[in-house]
């Protein structure tokens, strides 16, 4: 619940939007929790998820909720094929979705910032914000042994540098029940984009 509350206070900050956005929503729990909020409550909700099963059942417990969701397949590594349509000044976020991508394609974060978002949040695990203490040493070779996502900071950064986007926020290393797998907050939109959080 509390990782829950901070998703939704963190997002929050960047309302009005046109949509919310779950890049790797598996079976939609954090999207239907959102939905019952009253600051998201007029929302269009939209998922994608990679695969089948998860994009089935999150239909289904969306249609048990009574909640109107879509949800498309998805693939991070294809981005382009998707049929998953995203409104322009849609609040685009992935929560632990990206570790299971070892090195993300730099064209992913092009094909985002095409989509005209108003912001693009990650609560992720991030290699590179693991320091040297004993924790953070801890925690990089937990990922690499894992072989979870090691790139997301460096991408950005670069991106960031080339002027495709402008970072707003890097929070480094929050919480989460996996002290291993702390997410960081990293916020960023399209560079030159007029949205106003």
């Amino acid at each position: 619940q509390k990782y829950i509350d901070m998703v939704a206070q963190v997002l929050a900050r960047f309302l009005p939007a046109s949509a919310l956005v779950e890049l790797g929503c598996g079976y939609g729990n954090i999207l239907l929790r959102l939905a019952r909020r009253p600051e998201f409550k007029d929302l269009q909700l939209l998922g994608g998820e990679y695969t089948e099963s998860g994009v089935s059942l999150a239909r289904r417990l969306a249609a048990a909720q009574g909640t109107a969701m879509e949800i498309h397949q998805y693939d991070f590594l294809q981005s382009e094929k998707s049929d998953l349509r995203i409104p322009k000044n849609a609040i685009i976020f992935t929560s632990y979705a990206i570790p299971y991508v070892p090195l993300l394609p730099g064209e992913l974060i092009g094909w985002l910032a095409a989509q005209h978002p108003h912001t693009v949040v990650h609560f992720e695990p991030c290699y590179e914000h693991c320091d040297q203490t004993l924790l953070g040493l801890m925690r990089r070779r937990y990922i690499e042994v894992n072989d979870y996502n090691r790139n997301l900071i460096t991408l950005l950064g670069r991106k960031a540098r080339e002027g495709l986007i402008d970072l707003l926020e890097e929070g480094v290393s929050k919480f989460h029940r996996n002290p291993l797998l702390a997410a960081s907050v990293v916020a960023w939109r399209g560079a030159g984009s007029s949205a106003v959080a």
